[in-house]
C-alpha cells in the first residue's frame, strides 16, 4: 500500500476550515462550507471494489447556479490537497463578486457614466445586490461577456436587437426614454430585477439538451469534451453504450488540467462497474493534434502541456490506463459529428470563431473523410490571418460584429476556393446574421460559388457524437492492424 493510501482527506478538511465560512459535518461522509451567498458541498461516496469518489458542489445561493462542480479521488495526495484550495478560493472569490453586474452602453459611454453612479448609490441605498457600469456601444459586444445583463441607452435603441443576438446568454434590455431622461434609478433597477427574473425561468423552461441522431455499434466509449471560453473552461463528457447514450454530466473549471481530465476518466469508470466496461476513450480539445502530440499553448482557462511544446498526450493517457484513449481537435471532431447527424451533405466545412478571438478554427469534410493533413494544420486559419492587410486595423481583440464579420469572410473566401464545399457550419456568437457574412463574402467571390450556410448555436453535442464516431473508426482500424 502506498503512502497516499493513508491520506485522510476527512482530518484534512477538518483541519483546514476556512476562516471566511463555517464548517457542518452531519456525519462522516458529509461536509457543509457555509457563507451567506453560497454553499460549499463535500460529499464522499463508497463503491464496492472501488477507491472512494468525493464529489465537489457550490451552489449559489442568491441565483440558484452551480458555480463549481467536481467529482474525483483522494490520490495522489497533493492533487486532492490543490483541488481543495481551488475549490475554497472559487468559494471565496463568489464572496467579492457582485451577483448581479450590469452594463450600460450608450455613443461613447459618457452619458451614462453618470446615470451609472447614480444606479449604484440607488442600489446600496435600497441594499441591492446590484453594480453597474457604462462603456460605449464599440465595446459592449466583448465587455458584455462579463455581465449578467446589458442596458441599452435610447440613443443607441436601434441596436438593441443588433446586440441581444450576439449576447444570447443574457437579457438587453432597451431602457425607455421615460426612465433614462428622468434619471428615474428607481424605475430603472425594478426593470432590470424583473426582467433577468423572467429571463431566468425562460432558461430553465428551455434548458432541455439538443439530441442529435447517434450510430450504433457494439461499443461503450467514453467521449469528453474540452470547451474553453474567456472565463473558464467547460467539458461536456458523456458514456455512449452501443451508440446510445447512457450517462451525461458537465465539469465547469477555472483552470483545467490534464489532472482533472484523469478525475473524470476515474470517475466514469468507478461508477459504470457493474454496469458497462468501457470500451475506449475519447478526448476532443483544442490545439494542434499531430501524432499524439498536442501543440496548444497554456492559457488562464486551460493548460494541458504540463509547460512543454508538443506535448506527447497520448502517451500520457494511455500509459494510465488499460483501455485505448484517443486524441482528437474539438472542431474536427464537431465537423464529423455534424456529417454523421445528417444525410445531405458530403463535403462540410465547419468553423469555429470564439467570441472576441482573432483565430478560428476549421474541422474539414471531404467526400465523408476527415481532412486533417500532413501536419494536422488542416484548417489552422491562425497561419493565414496575421498575413492579411484588410484585417490590419482590426485588433487582435475583436471588438464588433462587423470586424468579426471580416475575420470570417475572410477565413470562408480561402475554406471556398480551396475546397469548393457544399455546406459552411458556422459557429460564432458574435455573428449570428450569417447573411453578413455572406454579404462581405461576395465582394470576392461569385455568389454561386458560396455555398449553403448553417449557423451553429451550441457544438457540445456535435464534438461529443463526432469523438464517438472517431473513436469507432480508430477501434476499427486497430482491430485490422
Amino acid at each position: 500500500m502506498s503512502d497516499t493510501d493513508h491520506f485522510d482527506y476527512r482530518s484534512f478538511i477538518r483541519n483546514h476550515k476556512p476562516d471566511f465560512c463555517g464548517l457542518e459535518n452531519p456525519d462522516p461522509d458529509h461536509f457543509l462550507l457555509v457563507t451567506d451567498y453560497a454553499e460549499a458541498q463535500i460529499n464522499f461516496y463508497q463503491i464496492e471494489g472501488e477507491p472512494e469518489i468525493i464529489e465537489f458542489r457550490i451552489d449559489n445561493l442568491k441565483n440558484h447556479e452551480t458555480e463549481f462542480f467536481l467529482h474525483f479521488h483522494a490520490e495522489p495526495e497533493e492533487h486532492a490537497r490543490d483541488l481543495y484550495r481551488q475549490m475554497v478560493q472559487t468559494l471565496k472569490d463568489l464572496g467579492n463578486r457582485k451577483n448581479n453586474r450590469i452594463l450600460l452602453c450608450c455613443t461613447a459611454g459618457m452619458t451614462t457614466s453618470f446615470f451609472a453612479e447614480e444606479l449604484n448609490k440607488t442600489a446600496q441605498t435600497l441594499h441591492e445586490n446590484y453594480e453597474f457600469e457604462a462603456v460605449s456601444v464599440n465595446e459592449v459586444y466583448v465587455r458584455g461577456l462579463e455581465f449578467d445583463a446589458v442596458l441599452v441607452a435610447p440613443q443607441v435603441g436601434f441596436m438593441q436587437k443588433k446586440i441581444a443576438a450576439v449576447l444570447k446568454d443574457m437579457p438587453v434590455i432597451a431602457v425607455p426614454a421615460s426612465i433614462f431622461g428622468s434619471y428615474n434609478t428607481g424605475a430603472c433597477l425594478e426593470l432590470v430585477k424583473d426582467t433577468l427574473k423572467k429571463f431566468r425561468e425562460t432558461m430553465a423552461e428551455q434548458a432541455e439538451e439538443k439530441i442529435l441522431r447517434s450510430k450504433t455499434n457494439d461499443k461503450v466509449i467514453l467521449g469528453i469534451a474540452i470547451l474553453p471560453d474567456a472565463r473558464k473552461t467547460w467539458v461536456r463528457f458523456r458514456v455512449y453504450d452501443h451508440g446510445k447514450t447512457a450517462e451525461t454530466s458537465v465539469v465547469t473549471k477555472p483552470k483545467l488540467s490534464l489532472a482533472d481530465i484523469c478525475d473524470i476518466i476515474e470517475t466514469y469508470r468507478c461508477s459504470c462497474s457493474g454496469k458497462m466496461k468501457i470500451d475506449a476513450i475519447g478526448i476532443a480539445v483544442p490545439g494542434i493534434i499531430h501524432d499524439g502530440m498536442i501543440d496548444l499553448r497554456p492559457s488562464e482557462t486551460i493548460d494541458l502541456t504540463k509547460g512543454q511544446d508538443n506535448f506527447d498526450i497520448s502517451s500520457y493517457f494511455n500509459e494510465k490506463y488499460d483501455v485505448p484513449v484517443y486524441i482528437f481537435n474539438n472542431v474536427n471532431a464537431a465537423a464529423y459529428g455534424y456529417y454523421g447527424s445528417q444525410d445531405s451533405y458530403q463535403n462540410i466545412v465547419f468553423h469555429s470563431q470564439p467570441i472576441g478571438w482573432k483565430m478560428g478554427g476549421e474541422g474539414i469534410i471531404v467526400n465523408g473523410k476527415l481532412l486533417t493533413g500532413h501536419h494536422a494544420g488542416a484548417g489552422e486559419v491562425k497561419y493565414i490571418i496575421p498575413m492579411l492587410k484588410d484585417l490590419e486595423d482590426i485588433p487582435r481583440r475583436v471588438q464588433t460584429p462587423e470586424q468579426m464579420v471580416k475575420v470570417i469572410a475572410a477565413d470562408l473566401i480561402g475554406a471556398c476556393t480551396y475546397l469548393d464545399p457544399q455546406v459552411i457550419c458556422i459557429r460564432s456568437h458574435m455573428t449570428p446574421d450569417i447573411d453578413a457574412i455572406r454579404e462581405e463574402m461576395e465582394k470576392h467571390l461569385p455568389a454561386d460559388h458560396i455555398p449553403d450556410f448553417v449557423y451553429i448555436d451550441v457544438m457540445d453535442e456535435y464534438v461529443l457524437l463526432g469523438t464517438m464516431i472517431l473513436c469507432l473508426q480508430e477501434e476499427a482500424r486497430n482491430k485490422k492492424a
